[in-house]
């Protein structure tokens, strides 16, 4: 199965194990997220380190083992879908993975409930997936 990743998909990854790090590691599906993720995660670096309780050079670790799971698509791939995506999401901010999975023709990964108020991308959360599993 190939998934686009949100934002709070991620991070949830790099800061906590459990069922959305399990999902990752399982080797069952492709993970996609757009490239802008990476300035989110400098910029929200000590926020996000700070939830993760870890020791800094842990959540470090993390954070590599995370993202050495993940795809990043560059903006040149999806950025031709923007108008649509803009079009579809319900949060503007998150045109770019609505966009990608237009480009991947694929479902989206987010725990965001709004995210499922349009007909055009699946939208499935963390239960959603580990139900599907066999």
């Amino acid at each position: 199965m190939d998934l686009v990743a949100d934002t709070n998909i991620v991070v949830a990854a790099i800061v906590r194990k459990g069922p959305t790090r399990y999902l990752l590691f399982n080797g069952t599906m492709r993970t996609f997220t757009p490239d802008f993720f990476f300035s989110e995660l400098e910029e929200h670096e000590a926020e996000f380190a700070g939830k993760s309780r870890l020791p800094y050079e842990q959540y470090r670790h993390s954070v590599r083992l995370v993202l050495n799971q993940i795809e990043w698509i560059p903006h040149e791939i999806y950025s031709k879908f923007k108008v649509e995506a803009k079009a579809i999401t319900p949060d503007p901010d998150d045109w770019p993975f609505f966009a990608l999975a237009l480009q991947k023709k694929c479902a989206l990964w987010s725990n965001d409930r709004r995210l499922k108020n349009q007909q055009h991308v699946p939208v499935y959360s963390t239960k959603e997936i580990l139900e599907m599993l066999p």
